[in-house]
């Protein structure tokens, strides 16, 4: 339910409320990927590169799916955007969309 309302406050940009809230449901569960992923969309709306990264590196040490390295390439790409390192955030985009025609996999 936590999640449910923090994606709402996200979308209507309402971010700080969001993260308040996600940080609830990190304390109960610090290894829900679900969580952690709109923990990093909420930094990202929030304009907070640094934390992004964070949660985005944790969540490629939880999240074995191949199917999620796409989706991560693009969220690291926007947070290294964010945080000025245009060069490195290029590269991540590029690497998006190489995996994403190789069907996720990079």
């Amino acid at each position: 339910m936590l999640c449910a309302l923090s994606y709402v406050y996200v979308a209507c940009g309402q971010c700080r409320r969001a993260l308040a809230l996600l940080r609830l449901v990190e304390r109960a569960r610090p290894d829900d990927v679900e969580a952690i992923r709109l923990l990093a969309y909420a930094h990202l709306a929030n304009k907070d590169g640094a934390a992004a990264l964070a949660a985005i590196d944790r969540l490629e040490a939880l999240d074995p799916d191949p199917a999620s390295e796409a989706p991560l390439l693009l969220l690291r790409s926007h947070a290294l955007r964010l945080e000025g390192q245009t060069a490195d955030a290029r590269r991540r985009f590029d690497q998006f969309v190489f995996a994403r025609s190789q069907g996720g996999r990079a």
